[in-house]
């Protein structure tokens, strides 16, 4: 690997000013709607990965009522394109597997 990568990857992990999610509150998310994408309900997997949306697109709110996992696809699509998306409803939710809730809670 040539070193000037890793020196840049360095300096933007330690200069980028963002708050992270902790690793635990993203998997609660994540079953909390179903292992699913909270827009187009898509399974998530390797291939079609997570990510968590600030619904008042401030990253610095993590309490879980402003957090909403999204696909790739919908996370750029809301912010490309103002697609809305809307706070997780619980009543839409389909259960959570067991499988789903053992991974997620590791």
């Amino acid at each position: 690997m040539n070193n000037m990568y890793v020196y840049i990857v360095i300096y933007l992990t330690l200069s980028c000013d963002v708050q992270g999610i902790q690793q635990s509150l993203r998997n609660k998310v994540v079953v909390r709607q179903g292992n699913a994408c909270g827009l187009c309900n898509c399974n998530f997997s390797k291939m079609m990965p997570h990510e968590i949306h600030h619904l008042n697109h401030n990253p610095k709110d993590n309490r879980p009522s402003n957090l909403l996992a999204l696909c790739a696809n919908c996370h750029t699509a809301h912010h490309r394109f103002g697609i809305p998306v809307y706070p997780f409803n619980y009543n839409y939710s389909t259960n959570v597997s067991s499988a789903c809730k053992a991974y997620y809670e590791q």
